[in-house]
């Protein structure tokens, strides 16, 4: 699964984290690297495998941006396994 989110701030981002179904902690990329395309350009980038045995169905993931200042925003999206 590769999933990206565009995030701006004009103080800048600090992170942007995702909790995954399973409540797990994982860390989005705007560096070029971990299937990120291009570094810096506000896109953020995930890559992780899905459990061959998952579970057909729609599951929510929470995104978590934190820019420099400590504002957090949060925003719940849909994955779909099938």
């Amino acid at each position: 699964m590769k999933g990206t989110c565009k995030v701006t701030s004009d103080v800048g981002i600090e992170s942007v984290k995702l909790y995954d179904p399973r409540n797990w902690l994982l860390t989005m990329y705007d560096d070029g690297t971990h299937g990120d395309e291009v570094a810096g350009d506000g896109v953020y980038t995930l890559e992780e495998q899905v459990p061959y045995d998952a579970d057909a169905g729609t599951y929510y993931a929470t995104i978590v941006a934190t820019d420099k200042e400590g504002n957090v925003e949060r925003k719940t999206i849909e994955l779909r396994v099938g």
